[in-house]
């Protein structure tokens, strides 16, 4: 009686992969851009992206705010502002991951 595990069909007896590994190229159209750009931090060393409020502006039941993101000693900042916070520091991670050439600057943001 044998008493393996479950198995893929790509491995071994010994636990090791068949197949060779492929560098894959990460696809950051799919993540939420704060996401991506936390991931991006992390795997190059750079530390935390820094967000911070440049404007909140409008009355209470309308505000508009704007934040900038500081990326390796790089300081992006979107345009316009955006009607809630979460969306603003998501337009300001893709802006930012837009600059960097690692999201598609035709992508419309909308968050």
């Amino acid at each position: 009686m044998s008493l393996l595990g479950l198995q893929a069909s790509t491995e071994t007896q010994k636990g090791r992969n068949c197949q060779p590994q492929q560098p894959r190229a990460k696809d950051l159209s799919n993540k939420h851009p704060v996401s991506a750009l936390m991931e991006l931090c992390n795997k190059r060393r750079w530390g935390p992206p820094a967000f911070t409020v440049v404007s909140e502006s409008g009355p209470d039941h309308k505000k508009n705010f704007l934040f900038k993101v500081k990326v390796n000693s790089v300081e992006y900042q979107p345009a316009v502002a955006s009607s809630n916070k979460k969306s603003a520091k998501a337009q300001c991670a893709a802006v930012c991951l837009q600059e960097m050439g690692l999201l598609p600057r035709d992508v419309p943001l909308l968050f």
